[in-house]
């Protein structure tokens, strides 16, 4: 038969190419994505650790260079928190401890050879050297440029400290709670309200100002920005997601 034939009681030799809707009913209705404010808030617990230990960094730098902190009780205080990153190095094969303690080992003497070249640098105005603070420590919260940032700002900040010994202590605990606690850190919300406490109170006791600041960052981190998130999310309205098996669908055409 050819195409242009009109003859109806003729069988075609092609399957006809009309759909019923009924196929519709065979797939899945996904309906626009959105999350539970537990689980945000969770999701955001990371965040507001690692603002909470920067927080607490600027606080002993700043009870550092007021005097009323002094190196040995920070090299103490370092120590106690690197304890229980040395019992989880007990806890690993032989090989792999060997090359943490050797890697250790490296950053720690280029720690302490890099000390008492810090107060020799260049003096920063203290506008610079706060927008440079800022903006360091704020890259050093994205991922991928968390260790340059990082160590950029340890550094920086380490050169306002006239002492070599001031500049050394501070520079490893800047190491300590910027790069060997966190991965320790278990995301709970225990450990993140000690952490956020510690650092707002460290920050109080030098300046009133800085504690109520601290407390409102930390709060919009932990606690609004997933809020607001989680408000946007149930909002009625995104897209609908079909899936399923669309051949069906497909118009066919006989081959020539």
């Amino acid at each position: 038969m050819t195409p242009s034939s009109r003859v109806l009681y003729r069988r075609p030799d092609h399957a006809d190419n009309l759909v019923h809707s009924d196929f519709l009913s065979s797939l899945q209705v996904t309906p626009p994505s959105s999350r539970s404010l537990p689980s945000l808030l969770r999701a955001a617990q990371p965040l507001t650790q690692r603002l909470s230990l920067l927080l607490l960094l600027l606080a002993l730098h700043a009870h550092l260079l007021g005097g009323a902190l002094v190196a040995p009780h920070l090299l103490l205080f370092c120590a106690l928190l690197l304890s229980p990153l040395l019992l989880a190095l007990l806890l690993k094969p032989r090989i792999e401890r060997n090359r943490i303690v050797v890697g250790t080992g490296v950053k720690l003497l280029l720690l302490a050879s890099l000390s008492p070249l810090l107060h020799t640098l260049v003096p920063i105005s203290l506008d610079t050297l706060t927008f440079l603070l800022l903006l360091l420590f704020t890259l050093h919260l994205v991922p991928p440029l968390r260790l340059t940032a990082g160590t950029a700002g340890a550094v920086l900040l380490c050169t306002t400290h006239a002492s070599a010994r001031d500049a050394f202590a501070l520079l490893l605990c800047a190491f300590t709670l910027l790069f060997f606690l966190p991965p320790l850190l278990p995301v709970r919300s225990s450990t993140t309200a000690t952490l956020a406490g510690l650092a707002t109170a460290a920050l109080a006791a030098h300046s009133r100002a800085a504690g109520g600041a601290a407390t409102l960052l930390l709060a919009a981190a932990g606690v609004a920005a997933p809020s607001l998130m989680w408000a946007a999310l149930r909002r009625p309205g995104g897209k609908v997601r079909l899936s399923g098996d669309w051949d069906v669908a497909v118009p066919r055409v006989r081959a020539r």
